[in-house]
């Protein structure tokens, strides 16, 4: 009989239990820890898991895990040290060198995909090895509310959420037996099946599950006097919610029939 032992590991629950976070979290970005090997659950699926269930963010500990994160293809992100004043004055040189190899061309000397500097939102002017004052929990080392909400304010969003689907919108104006009409199609250019929203002037229609390659097509009759230009407004979701949506707006001409 073998004495092995057995860890058998439910990536869906880990997937699971971050979609409940981020539903928790009212649209907080939400971030997966997984250094440590994933806290022994493997770093890379439990990474793959984390994502699937709407992690924005995967946190590691040492840059080797972040190394490994990127070589499977998962985009790395990295902050330069942020400050703490129990640092002597030789840890703060070495501190200057990595922070240094980090900046350089913004992507860590081509090792990182992008840098987001935590040091440059954290530290005191006056005293650049220490944090700024108001964003000082009172330990010299942690971040309170307000340096929390200024470091987020520092991340460009649209480096860590995917943009919206994307679609091609074309509108025209028609004449059917003197009577004007706006034809509108949306076509869904995207790899994944969406939830299209068309709202006009003269009337609105939603369509669900628009296949890859499929499109949505309405046409809307004037019931009112049409003015000079109106707009179409077009919103595309991935089907089922998740992700972010793309919105866009058409002027169109009146048609002159």
């Amino acid at each position: 009989m073998s004495s092995f032992a057995e860890a058998r590991i439910d990536l869906d629950a880990i997937s699971g239990n971050i979609a409940l976070l981020a539903e928790r979290a009212a649209g907080a970005l939400v971030m997966g820890v997984v250094k440590a090997d994933g806290y022994g659950h493997g770093m890379i699926p439990a990474a793959r898991a984390a994502l699937a269930g709407g992690a924005t963010w995967l946190g590691t500990a040492f840059i080797a895990e972040a190394l490994r994160l990127r070589a499977a293809g998962i985009e790395v992100y990295v902050t330069p040290i942020t400050p703490r004043p129990g640092y002597t004055a030789l840890q703060n040189q070495r501190r200057a060198v990595v922070n240094a190899f980090v900046r350089e061309g913004g992507n860590c000397s081509g090792t990182c995909d992008a840098v987001f500097d935590f040091d440059a939102v954290l530290r005191d002017p006056a005293n650049p090895s220490s944090i700024y004052p108001p964003y000082d929990t009172g330990d010299g080392v942690h971040a309170n509310v307000a340096g929390q909400e200024a470091i987020a304010a520092s991340i460009p969003v649209e480096r860590l959420v995917p943009a919206g689907p994307a679609v091609t919108t074309d509108v025209r104006e028609r004449c059917l037996a003197g009577t004007p009409y706006l034809a509108v199609r949306v076509t869904n250019d995207a790899d994944v099946a969406l939830d299209v929203d068309v709202a006009t002037a003269y009337g609105s229609r939603s369509f669900a599950g628009v296949a890859p390659g499929a499109s949505a097509y309405q046409t809307l009759a004037y019931l009112a006097e049409p003015a000079d230009d109106t707009t179409v407004t077009v919103t595309a979701r991935a089907s089922g919610g998740g992700g972010r949506e793309t919105v866009e707006e058409v002027v169109h001409a009146a048609p002159d029939c």
